[in-house]
């Protein structure tokens, strides 16, 4: 299933995404729920909500539903639109398309779990720029990533905790390793300071940690 270095959201990927998300990133429900709660306070009338990276729609089907905005789901991926599509009604626009050059204005909700990783280092800054120029003033920007620590030793102890949590939840040794070597040169994490400064360089001021756990963070932004 996994070729080395070339780790792709395939169709076949967006079969088992849902299943296979949740044996890969701790407390995935729990980041979403979180997502879900927050964006009551920032959803207004009649303005676009947008979940970049939509993969199969669940958490843009899981947002509070407010029938005068637009919820759009984008994804570079047409498998997972196509997946996407099968559960969410029409009401829900789903578009494949890729936040370096997606455009769209009147934001007040943007949301983005588990992108920014795979997102090269040198467009990281243009995605998160396009992302703040497409919120209204007071909206709000929720994403989760994977990230690095900076110390090393807390680093590796991540790691093995998350390939253990990863056993615990039914991945072989060998699923684990072939989509590491998958992953080599494609996922791209940073730390939450690189990630902050990002946001910060693109014109976010007010910002916090809204949820973390060892090597995955969930962080907010309001224009």
């Amino acid at each position: 299933m996994y070729e080395p270095y070339k780790w792709e959201f395939n169709e076949e990927v967006a079969k088992c995404f849902d299943t296979h998300v949740r044996q890969s990133v701790f407390m995935y429900d729990e980041f979403h729920k979180s997502i879900i709660k927050m964006s009551n306070f920032f959803i207004e009338d009649n303005t676009n909500i947008l979940d970049v990276g939509t993969s199969t729609g669940e958490l843009l089907m899981k947002l509070p539903y407010n029938e005068t905005c637009n919820y759009i789901g984008i994804d570079t991926e047409e498998g997972m639109i196509n997946k996407a599509q099968e559960k969410l009604e029409s009401k829900y626009k789903l578009q494949v398309g890729n936040i370096l050059d997606y455009k769209i204005t009147n934001c007040s909700l943007i949301t983005m779990v588990l992108v920014l990783q795979f997102i090269k280092n040198k467009d990281k800054e243009l995605a998160l720029q396009n992302i703040y120029n497409s919120l209204n003033k007071g909206g709000a920007f929720m994403f989760v990533d994977k990230i690095k620590t900076p110390t090393l030793d807390i680093h590796d102890m991540y790691n093995d905790l998350y390939y253990d949590f990863k056993r615990e939840n039914g991945l072989t040794d060998t699923e684990i390793l072939d989509k590491n070597v998958s992953l080599r040169g494609v996922q791209k994490c940073l730390t939450v300071e690189e990630n902050i400064q990002l946001m910060k360089n693109v014109g976010f001021k007010d910002m916090d940690i809204f949820l973390k756990i060892n090597n995955f963070v969930g962080i907010i932004a309001i224009k």
